[in-house]
């Protein structure tokens, strides 16, 4: 099972499977200003899958439901050397579906992990955020 952040108020696991991880995380109050925390640990998942005979390296990012009250952003970021990629920022609700372009995909800079972080941008005390995030994992051999 994919490790995602310990400082969100809620955190689950919707699918973890060889080829997809879908995550919901939840979080009230503006004490989550701080340094980008973790949404996904490529590692965790990065096990040798029995058929393909394949390791996921890095996410692709397919699919983001978000509503987010207060906050004035939410960064979704990939994990490299500071400063990290930051390919999506999110205010407000919606969806946004990126799969008719294959997902957008980890630029791999100098330092990257795989990882997802998501980091709030300053909120008010009453600030609430809620990501759903659908990621297809891309593999190489091992």
């Amino acid at each position: 099972m994919a490790k995602m952040g310990a400082n969100w108020d809620f955190s689950q696991v919707l699918l973890d499977g060889p080829r997809h991880f879908v995550g919901v995380v939840a979080t009230t109050g503006e004490d989550f200003n701080a340094a980008p925390e973790i949404f996904a640990d490529i590692s965790e998942v990065s096990k040798i899958d029995e058929v393909t005979q394949l390791a996921a390296t890095v996410f692709a990012i397919e699919e983001v439901w978000y509503d987010i009250q207060g906050y004035t952003a939410v960064n979704i970021r990939f994990d490299d050397n500071d400063p990290d990629t930051i390919p999506i920022t999110l205010s407000g609700n919606g969806y946004l579906d990126f799969r008719d372009i294959g997902g957008i995909k980890d630029p791999k800079n100098t330092g990257f992990t795989g990882d997802i972080k998501i980091q709030t941008v300053p909120a008010t005390p009453a600030a609430t955020a809620t990501l759903h995030l659908k990621m297809k994992l891309k593999k190489k051999a091992a």
